[in-house]
């Protein structure tokens, strides 16, 4: 990339940016409009569901629904992580029944641990920054204009958010398709905007707007991946964004696999011309670095949940016995995998219900888009590899083995993309070849997770957050539909694949403003 490439980049980023503003504004309007005309489902029977409504401006009550509730409450009073009894859970009639052991009741407690519990289901990163940016503008009060206050605050980091993913994403898509020391050409520009459109119409989009973490853990996660592939950064400072990612969602753990791929990719590659003893130091070096990051990312994960059993466990609090789960054979390795499970029946297959049905439906579209970008990044590489590395193993196992180390080896070789270019691919080729295996595998294994495991409603937003290959997947398509001979041998595919794709997108925006923001379950 030439200093010639600069203005043109960077009137491509101010376009980019304007536009990010202009999609919020939309959703904004979208979420306004639909909690003032469309009468509101009411939740009041549900004791599970929280509310935050003490705000007086009417027209902000559509970003406080579900989960960000509990994300603004959270900022407003950071104690809720802690446990809380009333009075009566200690009256001196329910200890003498259940006796006291050390000055400790020892009655048993149902239930008085589900709402702190609950509580460390949500990390913390992005609660604390709301309520840092409320003290900043002076309404960190407990009172309506306080509440407004936190609810202004996440509105205004997520939109920061949001705009600082879209500029990463551009940025990643520039670095994945354009070969080093090859000019700038329109159809790279082309490539990077059509991806950061679709991110900005994504499915998910409602989620990036209200008080939810999703747009900070986005900004986080593309700003790491494009560190990482600048390569001329310091790998210290490159694992600093994931680290943040991982203080704001659990599947911030899904950002080691680029270490993994790079780790083991590198120890795969032999440089020619080189001493045993330098490679090898070279290899342990590589190994090192990149383990040193996965440890470093999962950390805050770790840190989270010592925080958690320190919160419930403490020996120096005497005021209550200890939940069971905190000693002996009781002991959970995982605290929030333990509030996951018995709060929201988190697990392998327990969301597999018919009258889940509903759900699985509505995750179908991005399920497809995870599973296929898989398969097809799976096809286009093993195709490689049978093209150039020549295998006759017809033992299929040992076929198998070949294939994960060339694979490996490729997405380490930053001279692939240079290779591609000499193999007359596309530019749009680029955003589907060996450099993009990490994000790939991030792509299916997300999808993995949401189908198999987690609430399947959370997959379209936890994808769209976590996984820029989504959008190259789609771009590239798009793109490849646009060309000459595609459109004249297959002008009606390509027409109604565009109508399916954005007709996906832009019918999910207006659906998740009317559902979510009117307490009806949304994907």
């Amino acid at each position: 990339m030439s200093s010639n490439d600069k203005p043109l980049l960077h009137e491509s980023r101010k376009t980019i940016m304007k536009h990010a503003l202009l999609t919020r504004l939309c959703v904004f309007i979208l979420i306004v409009t639909s909690n003032q005309l469309i009468p509101t489902f009411s939740i009041d029977n549900d004791k599970s569901v929280l509310q935050y409504n003490q705000c007086s401006i009417s027209v902000l009550d559509g970003f406080t629904r579900w989960d960000a509730a509990r994300f603004l409450t959270l900022a407003q009073n950071p104690d809720l992580r802690s446990p809380k009894f009333r009075s009566s859970d200690f009256s001196q009639e329910s200890c003498s029944n259940a006796g006291v052991h050390q000055n400790v009741c020892t009655v048993e407690l149902t239930g008085v641990f589900d709402s702190s519990e609950q509580s460390h289901a949500f990390f913390p990163m992005f609660p604390t920054l709301v309520r840092g940016l409320a003290s900043v503008v002076g309404n960190s009060n407990r009172d309506e204009s306080g509440e407004c206050g936190f609810i202004l605050s996440a509105l205004v980091l997520n939109l920061l958010c949001f705009v600082l993913s879209s500029v990463a994403l551009f940025d990643m898509t520039i670095l994945l398709c354009l070969p080093r020391g090859r000019k700038i050409e329109k159809s790279h520009i082309e490539a990077a905007e059509l991806t950061c459109y679709l991110f900005m119409f994504n499915p998910a989009s409602i989620f990036f707007t209200v008080a939810y973490s999703e747009s900070l853990f986005c900004a986080m996660t593309f700003a790491g991946h494009y560190v990482m592939l600048r390569n001329d950064i310091w790998w210290g400072f490159e694992v600093l964004p994931f680290i943040a990612a991982s203080f704001t969602r659990s599947n911030g753990s899904l950002n080691i696999i680029p270490f993994i791929v790079r780790g083991l990719g590198g120890a795969l590659t032999f440089p020619h011309g080189h001493s045993k003893s330098y490679i090898l130091r070279n290899k342990i070096g590589i190994l090192i670095s990149n383990a040193t990051c996965v440890f470093l990312i999962l950390l805050p994960i770790y840190i989270h949940d010592h925080f958690g059993y320190t919160k419930h466990c403490n020996n120096n609090i005497r005021q209550y016995e200890a939940p069971q789960w905190c000693s002996g054979e009781n002991r959970i390795s995982s605290f929030y995998g333990y509030v996951q499970r018995k709060h929201w029946n988190v697990g392998l297959f327990n969301y597999w219900e018919i009258k889940q049905l509903p759900q699985f439906l509505l995750a179908s579209p991005i399920l497809t888009c995870g599973f296929v970008g898989g398969y097809l990044w799976i096809k286009r590489s093993y195709d490689q590899f049978e093209n150039e590395a020549r295998d006759t193993t017809k033992n299929v196992l040992a076929r198998f083995v070949h294939w994960v180390i060339y694979a490996f080896h490729k997405s380490a070789n930053l001279q692939e993309r240079l290779k591609y270019e000499k193999d007359n691919a596309t530019d749009i080729d680029y955003l589907k070849g060996p450099n993009a295996l990490p994000h790939y595998a991030v792509l299916m294994l997300s999808s993995i997770i949401g189908l198999l495991f987690a609430h399947v409603q959370i997959t379209t937003r936890m994808v769209c957050s976590t996984c820029p290959a989504l959008y190259w997947l789609l771009s590239s398509h798009l793109l490849h539909l646009k060309e000459p001979k595609s459109v004249k041998k297959n002008r009606n595919k390509s027409i109604t694949m565009y109508g399916l794709i954005w007709g996906w997108f832009c019918l999910y925006n207006l659906l998740g403003a009317i559902m979510h923001v009117n307490w009806l379950p949304w994907t």
